[in-house]
């Protein structure tokens, strides 16, 4: 094929998918000039969900003040004063974390006569994402619905053939970094090559610090395995639990990730083409919806001045900061999963005097760096408050499987530290996965109040917990039994209505 030719195609190529960017944006530009009131960023008419669009806020801001103001007046003039807010975490949509929510504040109210419970939905879906970043923003600012949109929509093409390049480009090292990180949970192959693996064996050798026999687990790598339950009464002073590990192979798991190996491979490109960006796009719309500057809309009936307003999440909790100081007999167990544990994180940088009783992150997509920096000094100051960070299993951490084994192992922690995010430090890698904050703990306060859990892997007695990255929600997350790490190492939990 001749160069001319070539460059025909790509020149056809690439005016296809301009011509369908620019009939997108028609659609979405039509979307924009909707009335103020009929913009997805909203409190629920029931009160329990305040409801985040893409952009974290429009020109409707006054009017989520408003109905924030009359959400937490509701929940003065009711008798529940325990609030339960919980934060959902990044791959959802709108409409999934809303039907979830529908259906989970039913089971928490019947399960605890003293619970109000609070969703803060947000947009966070895979597909509205790439879009998101394939099409209007550039450099932290947004294009869309702006005169100067036309300048993002042109180099679009250009945006998604950087994309697969990297991918493509960074195909072969991540490929051996991910098989190398699956290697880990060989058994057998850690045990004759135990120097090759550097992170498992600081792991191992951080944990034993807190087993009653040091000795004994120095002599049996297999030691934990049966699991581990230390209490704060003793050093090292905080609380740590590590569910029961499997006892025999799995088979089925074991063929499923051979079979799939293949398939592992070829779409390993389009996992880190595709998730990396989206991944950082909904990074920004955690920190949007707090300050959405770089996000200039212009809706129709407003001003062509284009006025920038502090986000929904940033109103919420500053409402909610002024009703709890305001209602001394009310408290907060402020619970976040993935991704939501940014958004937490961002809200005690913001409003470091919240009053919180129990904060719980499950399954931190947040780094230890940000939680240091945000949670850590934010439970210094605050000795009232006890922290749950729960987690999967190690084992489990790496050999989580999506769309029958068709993608890399892992779950999306361990996505995040190999492929999304590229951590220029151990501290920028995620703070939820097990053995990353047990590595770390000596960054912590050093206190009671501080619990490490990982949950036990299934096959003993009945269901240990969450298996995957997406099942944290799956179960009571609103229970103290579910977060504590003073139960039994062979504790098992039910599933509720997801």
């Amino acid at each position: 094929m001749s160069r001319l030719n070539v460059i025909k195609k790509l020149t056809v190529a690439f005016a296809i998918v301009g011509c369908v960017m620019w009939v997108h944006h028609a659609s979405a530009q039509t979307a924009l000039t909707v009335p103020p009131h009929q913009l997805r960023t909203k409190v629920d008419d029931d009160d329990h969900r305040v409801i985040i669009d893409s952009d974290g806020v429009s020109a409707e801001a006054e009017q989520i003040g408003r109905q924030l103001r009359e959400m937490f007046g509701h929940v003065g003039r009711q008798h529940l004063h325990r609030i339960v807010v919980f934060i959902h975490g990044g791959l959802v949509t709108l409409a999934s974390a809303n039907d979830t929510a529908t259906k989970q504040r039913k089971i928490i109210m019947d399960d605890d006569k003293t619970a109000y419970p609070i969703f803060v939905n947000w947009e966070a879906g895979f597909p509205s994402s790439y879009e998101r970043h394939l099409l209007y923003e550039r450099n932290g600012i947004s294009y869309r619905g702006t005169p100067a949109v036309w300048s993002a929509l042109v180099v679009t093409p250009l945006v998604l053939l950087s994309d697969l390049g990297k991918g493509v480009a960074n195909h072969g090292m991540n490929t051996v970094l991910n098989f190398g990180k699956v290697l880990e949970n060989n058994d057998g192959l850690y045990a004759s090559r135990q120097r090759t693996f550097v992170t498992k064996n600081k792991f191992l050798e951080t944990l034993r610090c807190f087993s009653s026999n040091p000795a004994a687990t120095q002599a049996d790598d297999n030691f934990f395995h049966d699991g581990l339950c230390h209490r704060a009464d003793r050093k090292p002073t905080i609380n740590l639990y590590l569910g029961h590990d499997i006892t025999h192979i799995d088979y089925p798991g074991t063929a499923l990730g051979s079979v799939t190996v293949p398939l592992q491979i070829i779409t390993e490109p389009m996992l880190d083409g595709f998730g990396t960006p989206s991944w950082k796009n909904m990074v920004r719309r955690t920190r949007s919806m707090f300050f959405p500057a770089g996000n200039f809309i212009t809706v129709s009936g407003q001003s062509d001045q284009t006025e920038l307003h502090t986000g929904a999440a940033y109103q919420f909790f500053e409402q909610l900061d002024q009703f709890l100081k305001t209602h001394p007999d009310y408290y907060l167990d402020l619970i976040g999963h993935s991704m939501g544990t940014i958004v937490i994180n961002e809200a005690l940088r913001n409003f470091p005097n919240l009053r919180i009783r129990n904060l719980v992150y499950m399954g931190a997509a947040c780094s230890i760096r940000d939680f240091l920096v945000a949670g850590g000094a934010y439970l210094k100051a605050h000795p009232e408050t006890d922290f749950y960070s729960l987690s999967l299993h190690p084992r489990k951490e790496i050999d989580e499987t999506n769309v029958y084994g068709v993608p890399v192992r892992g779950s999306l922690l361990t996505w995040i530290d190999e492929f999304f995010q590229t951590p220029e430090s151990f501290l920028d890698r995620t703070f939820g996965s097990f053995e990353n904050a047990v590595i770390a703990y000596r960054l912590l306060p050093q206190t009671h109040r501080i619990h490490l859990k990982a949950f036990g892997v299934n096959g003993r007695k009945g269901l240990a917990g969450p298996q995957k990255h997406g099942d944290f929600n799956a179960f009571r997350f609103w229970e103290y039994d579910y977060w504590s790490t003073d139960v039994p190492i062979d504790q098992t939990y039910q599933p509720v209505v997801r």
